[in-house]
């Protein structure tokens, strides 16, 4: 007797009967659109916000904010549509963006840091805002990316290409 045979009879682990999934994950693709969706316009409002913190030096932030929300914001209507290529628009971007992030928010520390050295406090206050809002941006990218690559497989499944 096996350690599986221990646990539930025999009987159980040779049926060949699929169980249902729960009524939530029928539409899975549905919620990630909505994810994308919110994400775009996060990564968009975080460019505004840039501009409107830091001023005109910010803005790559605003160009690349919008761009990013831009894909995002595609990626979650047409994910809403029930097209497969969405998921993998809207999975790749959140992997590149906390990428990204993650190597934006490390440079931004590390000045930081030699900033408190020298003691500019108005360096000081624009370097701790613009790396607050990457962080912020980076937590989130990393959220969508562990949502996308979590329910993958089944969005995948209901938009028809994949199986559950």
């Amino acid at each position: 007797m096996g350690f599986r045979e221990a646990l539930l009879p025999a009987a159980f682990w040779q049926t060949s009967v699929s169980l249902p999934l729960p009524k939530l994950f029928y539409n899975m693709h549905h919620h990630l659109s909505y994810l994308y969706a919110f994400f775009g316009l996060f990564l968009i409002g975080c460019g505004l916000l840039s501009v409107l913190l830091l001023g005109w030096k910010a803005k790559t932030a605003l160009a690349s904010g919008s761009m990013s929300g831009f894909i995002a914001l595609t990626a979650g209507h047409f994910l809403n549509l029930g097209q497969a290529w969405a998921l993998y628009l809207g999975t790749t971007e959140a992997a590149i963006l906390t990428g990204v992030f993650a190597w934006r928010a490390s440079a931004a520390f590390l000045t930081l840091t030699e900033l408190l050295q020298k003691q500019d406090k108005a360096a000081i206050r624009q370097k701790s805002v613009a790396f607050l809002i990457i962080a912020t941006m980076l937590v989130m990218a990393l959220l969508v990316l562990a949502l996308s690559a979590t329910f993958f497989k089944d969005a995948l499944a209901a938009t028809g290409l994949g199986e559950v």
